[in-house]
C-alpha cells in the first residue's frame, strides 16, 4: 500500500528492510534474532514469558516465534526441557510407592504414556438400536 506525503499527490514508497538487519519476520519487527532467541531459552517454552521479556503482547511474541526459524527451534527445545522436568518427577512420584499420590501417578502414566499397550480411561459404551430413555418416576410423599 501507498503512503502520500503530506502536501503532495506522489505517492511514497513503503519503506524497505535493511540489508544488514539480523532481524525476524517481518521488516517493521524490532527485537534482533539473538534477543528473540534467548528470550525464548528462557521462557520455559511460555509465550507469556516470552512476551514479558520483549515488553510486547502475547499476539506480537507468538507472531515473532512464528516467522522465525530460529525462535521456533528454541521455544521448541525450551518446552522439550520442561516436559523432560515434568516427566522426571511424575516418575519419581510412581517409584515412590509411599507417596500420597502414588496411584493416581501410575494411573495417569498408563493412561496417557502406555495407551498403545491398552491402558485408557476411556469409557465404552455399548449401543445395540435406539431405544427410549428409561421412565423417572418422582414420587413426593407428605
Amino acid at each position: 500500500m501507498m503512503k502520500k506525503n503530506r502536501g503532495t499527490n506522489t505517492p511514497k514508497p513503503p519503506p524497505r528492510p535493511s540489508e544488514k538487519s539480523e532481524t525476524c519476520a517481518r521488516p517493521r519487527m524490532r527485537v534482533s534474532v539473538e534477543r528473540l532467541v534467548e528470550c525464548c531459552r528462557r521462557s520455559n517454552g511460555i509465550i507469556s514469558a516470552v512476551a514479558m521479556m520483549l515488553g510486547v503482547d502475547w499476539h506480537t511474541a507468538d507472531k515473532y516465534i512464528k516467522n522465525c526459524p530460529e525462535a521456533q527451534d528454541a521455544f521448541q527445545s525450551a518446552r522439550e526441557s520442561i516436559l523432560d522436568v515434568a516427566e522426571s518427577k511424575l516418575i519419581q512420584i510412581v517409584n515412590n510407592s509411599q507417596h500420597p499420590r502414588n496411584f493416581e501417578a501410575i494411573q495417569f502414566l498408563l493412561s496417557t504414556v502406555a495407551k498403545k499397550r491398552g491402558y485408557t480411561t476411556k469409557v465404552e459404551q455399548e449401543h445395540s438400536g435406539i431405544k427410549a430413555p428409561p421412565a423417572l418416576n418422582i414420587v413426593i410423599e407428605k
